[in-house]
């Protein structure tokens, strides 16, 4: 359920920003101001997405890596909540989506992490 989940919001993302990076950065309260920023969107949020959202339905397919898969939810997510963090506490914030992107962040890292502790073997 967790890796089936965020996987579907990774290649969501993912495909969103890949192919659509002017309208998804539109709601982001953002424009690219030039080629080499649209190219570098697309990239980092679309490739990178994607990337992450295709190894998580590999750990859906194969058990071997669903812990593996766990741990890639956890960290990136965890990660990018504390990057969040961190430029809400050095540059404040204006819109609520930034709350709203920083709790997602952190439930689904939150999640992972819980479903790794429930579900690791016993020794």
């Amino acid at each position: 359920m967790v890796l089936g989940a965020s996987a579907f919001i990774y290649l969501g993302f993912g495909l969103a920003f890949f192919f659509f990076p002017i309208q998804m950065t539109t709601l982001l309260d953002s424009t690219p101001r030039s080629v080499d920023l649209l190219t570098d969107i697309r990239a980092i949020y679309g490739g990178l997405n994607t990337g992450i959202g295709i190894m998580l339905v590999v750990g859906i397919s194969r058990p071997s890596v669903r812990r593996f898969a766990l741990w890639l939810i956890a960290l990136t997510l965890g990660i990018a909540a504390l990057g969040r963090v961190v430029g809400i506490f050095t540059t404040g914030y204006q819109e609520s989506l930034t709350l709203l992107l920083l709790t997602a962040e952190s439930a689904g890292a939150l999640t992972a992490l819980v479903t790794l502790f429930v579900t690791r073997k016993s020794p």
